[in-house]
């Protein structure tokens, strides 16, 4: 079975395709996983699994008719077109062909992956012309990467983090002043001793090409690294390499999701394997999944809830021992391509 993913595995930085892609090919599937092998493919494919349909736009002001001229060659050559429904649409994009090409992608799909029952009945309400079947595969905890052995007052020692702080992880780039808002409500409750550790909590590049928006964000940066140092926020400009990811999780107390618009997070599944109480929106799949295992949801709109959830994740002692034995049975890798595998055999044979 020959298997496009259109996505460039090493080059994007989340590594949900890239752990995936390689279980997948220890099942014995070839795997390709190229955006250059999608719009000019050298030889035909059982599967064509997008994941991020806005990796499909090139510019801002792309004509989405291309993306759907592309996957009617495909359909037309066989292949079965799948998507993975990790969002509804982009994060706090206006931008228009970006919009239009989700909407082309989740029309045209053969089969539609989700990570939580959620998404179904989400998607359903916004695109009710949809044909394609929904299947739930839950999302992998990305145990094929990280070594979990990591000693606690080790990893706070290298992060130089107090001994007795109550450590409050957050992973993931702050996509807006929303989210930094909900920090900056948490931080003002001086009595709790918590150390919030964002390294994500302003990253917007410096250096552009657009010399007014560099300015503006040379400005921003120094305004965010006041906020967060007055604020207990321990912060970085650079992106967490892999490396340090264990470090990180084991350092932690509790794993905050701390998004006010979200469907999916592969923090839930990451905080799960490292045995981390997890608190998150009561949104969308991330919502669902934690309620269902009783890991601790908030009101976004609602800042008291989010006191009380990170309150109550900080003092249970038995959440993350359950999170750890829920991941390694769950959420393997290996299974969870396995599972994805059993699918596209069906829609091959069918």
């Amino acid at each position: 079975m020959k298997i496009l993913i259109a996505c460039n595995k090493n080059s994007y930085k989340n590594p949900y395709v890239q752990t995936l892609a390689n279980s997948l090919s220890k099942i014995g599937c070839n795997v390709v996983c190229s955006l250059a092998e999608f719009w000019n493919p050298s030889s035909k494919y059982s599967i064509v699994h997008i994941q991020w349909p806005d990796l499909l736009i090139k510019t801002p002001w792309d004509d989405c008719e291309k993306i759907e001229k592309q996957l009617n060659y495909f359909k037309k050559g066989g292949s079965q077109l799948f998507v993975t429904c990790h969002n509804l649409i982009p994060h706090y994009s206006h931008n228009s062909a970006v919009l239009k090409s989700y909407k082309i992608v989740y029309e045209n799909a053969d089969c539609i992956i989700h990570l939580g029952e959620k998404s179904i009945e989400l998607l359903k309400d916004q695109l009710p012309n949809i044909k394609a079947k929904h299947i739930v595969i839950p999302h992998h905890s990305y145990d094929s990467i990280y070594n979990i052995q990591i000693d606690k007052e080790k990893s706070r020692k290298i992060l130089k983090i107090p001994p007795n702080a109550k450590c409050i992880l957050s992973f993931g780039t702050f996509r807006d002043d929303e989210e930094r808002n909900m920090i900056l409500s948490l931080s003002k409750d001086k009595n709790q001793n918590y150390y919030f550790l964002m390294p994500g909590f302003f990253r917007d590049a410096i250096i552009r090409k657009n010399i007014l928006l560099g300015i503006k964000n040379f400005f921003r940066f120094f305004k965010y690294s006041f906020i967060a140092w007055k604020n207990n926020i321990a912060m970085s400009h650079r992106y967490i390499s892999e490396e340090m990811v264990p470090i990180y999780m084991s350092a932690a107390d509790v794993l905050l999701i701390q998004r006010k618009k979200i469907l999916n997070s592969g923090n839930v599944s990451l905080g799960m394997f490292f045995g981390l109480p997890i608190v998150g929106p009561n949104k969308g799949n991330v919502g669902s999944i934690l309620e269902k295992t009783g890991n601790y949801i908030f009101d976004v709109d609602n800042i008291t809830t989010l006191r009380s959830a990170i309150a109550k994740a900080v003092s249970d002692k038995n959440i993350g021992n359950f999170n750890r034995l829920y991941a390694t049975t769950y959420l393997k890798t290996d299974d969870i391509a396995k599972k994805l595998y059993e699918v596209y055999k069906q829609f091959c044979i069918g």
